[in-house]
């Protein structure tokens, strides 16, 4: 044929460590957020004590 071969141009390492640095920043990021929506929440009932507390 006249056209080269998808596989040629799919370079499955590329793929596989795209893929891998993914999963490493989702993994931080799973982590990450439990934590921050914790201080956040934290955060906002000391704001809301504070308002009712007036």
């Amino acid at each position: 044929t006249m056209f080269p071969s998808y596989e040629k141009f799919y370079d499955h390492e590329t793929e596989n460590r795209r893929i891998q640095k993914w999963d490493i920043a989702w993994d931080k990021i799973s982590i990450i957020v439990p934590k921050l929506m914790n201080q956040l929440e934290n955060e906002f009932r000391k704001l809301l004590g504070v308002e009712a507390g007036k």
